[in-house]
């Protein structure tokens, strides 16, 4: 064999070898870039998983808490609306029974049997007392508007009751004169007034405010 053909032989050689080189170092360059993408991959993948089973436990956990609020608040609101049933139903009964014991009291009619107008005086004394003692600490209950109106009515006899006492009540105890008799006519007719026109007028405007606020629609039609 000649040298030259021993160098051609020797050079085949190595540019053999050389290729195979680049291409197991080239395989081994794909394998491993193939394996760092699937890990990647992988690790992208139960992370993203990860991620939205968290944010789906802390939604669960958001919707349960929300839930539960919710609850309380519902209870907490129905209690109040009891409470203030309960308020408005009796307030109501104190306020009518209030301006009967007033009309009884301001009666221009005395029939047998009847109390003296001193008792008379009395039971409007002890309904307005209970009255002061029920609505003082249960006027959260009720709305501005509604006070205004309840305030109005209480005032408007109690201050009807003090006028008849010191006008009626003393001309009938005494030797009335001219002037007494005239006070006591004015307080007569200032008593209808109150009693026939403005505090029923005052209650059912009251009356409609309580059913505004327990949900009860009177222009609804009816069966």
């Amino acid at each position: 064999m000649s040298a030259l053909e021993v160098l051609g032989t020797v050079f085949l050689s190595v540019v053999s070898s050389v290729g195979l080189v680049w291409l197991v170092r080239e395989w081994i360059s794909t394998r491993l870039k193939e394996s760092i993408t699937h890990e990647y991959d992988r690790k992208r993948i139960q992370f993203e998983a990860d991620l939205k089973r968290e944010a789906d436990s802390r939604l669960e956990r958001l919707r349960s808490d929300l839930s539960i609020e919710a609850a309380r608040r519902t209870a907490e609101l129905t209690r109040v609306h009891e409470r203030r049933m309960e308020v408005l139903s009796k307030l109501c009964g104190i306020l009518h029974r209030l301006r009967t014991v007033v009309s009884a009291y301001t009666s221009p009619m005395e029939f047998p049997g009847m109390q003296p107008k001193a008792d008379r005086r009395k039971a409007v004394a002890a309904v307005l007392a209970e009255l002061d003692d029920f609505y003082a600490p249960n006027r959260c209950f009720i709305p501005v508007a509604t006070c205004k109106r309840i305030e109005a009515f209480r005032g408007s006899l109690r201050d009807l009751t003090i006028e008849f006492m010191d006008s009626v009540e003393s001309a009938e105890a005494g030797q009335a004169g001219r002037e007494e008799r005239t006070q006591a006519m004015a307080a007569w007719d200032r008593a209808r007034t109150v009693v026939m026109d403005e505090t029923p007028r005052l209650l059912d405007e009251i009356h409609v405010d309580c059913q505004r606020l327990l949900g009860i629609d009177e222009s609804s039609p009816r069966s």
